[in-house]
């Protein structure tokens, strides 16, 4: 296995299994896309995680490329290996430690949020919750990995958030065409059909909206 570029750069010391009091949802996928603000504290200004907030539950760990890539991989493999007996909580910590030697590791970034996404509790969407939020956190040390990018947007499809979706899908495609079979997806291209119906029906009833309040103003 090649060994994996790595650099210092921010990466969460933890990624709670409890339910967050605020999800990942449209406001923080609005940031990631249209370049937002989200307060509170500065944002990052480049690539997929542009506009998405710091937290205060970093820390900054320098790895060096041997160190990181040789450990990330043995780290990922075993993390792999316990997510397939179901050891949930060893690969979560082997996931974790993978990242922070090395959190430039995007696959062990989508490994991870799916492992998170299977493992389903008593509350409901809380796996969902927890794989966005690995993926957030992916895409701030990652800021410019369509392939996170890419699975953040497949996470939405699967929830029924199709113009999120769309938009995640489209601008992964942009920033690496060789992820454009996606597209193509029977999926994700009724969802893009839904979006461009939602968006045509919303031009008319804002349309409709101007005439009623124009033809009032004149009575």
């Amino acid at each position: 296995m090649a060994d994996i570029a790595c650099q210092s750069v921010r990466f969460p010391l933890t990624v709670s299994t409890r339910p967050h009091r605020q999800g990942f949802g449209p406001k923080v996928i609005s940031a990631v896309l249209l370049q937002r603000s989200l307060p509170p504290g500065p944002a990052r200004k480049t690539g997929f995680g542009q506009s998405l907030p710091e937290t205060r539950f970093f820390a900054v760990k320098p790895s060096s490329e041997a160190f990181g890539g040789a450990r990330s991989a043995l780290l990922f493999s075993r993390a792999l290996q316990l997510a397939r007996t179901q050891d949930f909580e060893a690969a979560r910590e082997a996931f974790q430690e993978c990242v922070m030697s090395c959190p430039t590791h995007a696959k062990a970034w989508i490994s991870w949020a799916q492992m998170e996404k299977r493992q389903k509790t008593a509350i409901a969407n809380d796996h969902y919750r927890r794989c966005q939020g690995v993926l957030q956190q992916g895409l701030l040390a990652n800021p410019d990995s369509a392939k996170l990018c890419q699975t953040w947007g497949l996470l939405e499809l699967q929830r029924g958030n199709m113009v999120a979706a769309v938009k995640l899908l489209e601008r992964c495609v942009l920033a690496d065409p060789s992820l454009s079979p996606v597209l193509k997806w029977k999926a994700v291209q009724v969802a893009q059909q839904a979006v461009v119906t939602r968006r045509r029906a919303h031009r008319l009833s804002m349309r409709a909206h101007r005439v009623s309040v124009h033809d009032s103003q004149m009575a």
